[in-house]
């Protein structure tokens, strides 16, 4: 599946910290959702680069942080299996 601004839930942040989310694809493996361009307009979603973000995939959980982010691309570094 597709980014879904519907399931990404800001848990923390303010006053220009880095961002906690968590986002939630139940029917998507892991892999999937941390590959390279998958939030790719998250920005949109005030989603910036250093924000942290756990994932919920379908297979496993994971934890990583944005290394990269516009409008076309998204990169997500240092996930690991939680």
């Amino acid at each position: 599946m597709a980014f879904s601004a519907a399931k990404l839930n800001n848990i923390a942040g303010s006053m220009g910290l880095s961002n906690v989310w968590v986002y939630t694809e139940t029917d998507t493996a892991i892999a999937t959702i941390k590959a390279a361009n998958y939030f790719a307009n998250a920005g949109r979603h005030a989603v910036r680069v250093g924000d942290i973000i756990f994932l919920v995939g379908s297979d496993a959980m994971g934890l990583g942080y944005f290394t990269a982010l516009t409008a076309t691309t998204s990169t997500i570094a240092t996930v690991t299996a939680l």
